[in-house]
């Protein structure tokens, strides 16, 4: 994706009780929810292919989407009214 000049990525982990939490909140461009779930398919991406400006093979989010299933947690990206978007990660808190 393209990202605007100066734009920011904010990261923000909890831990709370059997879990952690990772929330990823970007100023890009944005994401209409109707195109979440192609997002979460591989190979798939947010733009039309013979428009598309960015690079990339359309595996970053369905990767890291079932690695999040296969460690018994989840991936949830939710557009942001004021644009970007907001991918938050659940996954179990290690033992200890």
């Amino acid at each position: 994706m393209l990202f605007r000049s100066g734009g920011e990525i904010c990261i923000r982990v909890q831990h709370r009780e059997a879990e952690v939490l990772i929330s990823i909140i970007d100023q890009g461009p944005g994401v209409e929810p109707r195109d979440i779930p192609r997002l979460l398919r591989p190979f798939e991406q947010g733009e039309n292919a013979l428009i598309r400006r960015g690079e990339g093979a359309g595996l970053g989010l369905p990767l890291a989407f079932m690695l999040c299933r296969g460690m018994g947690g989840g991936l949830t990206l939710t557009p942001r009214v004021e644009g970007g978007l907001n991918a938050a990660i659940r996954v179990p808190a290690p033992p200890g």
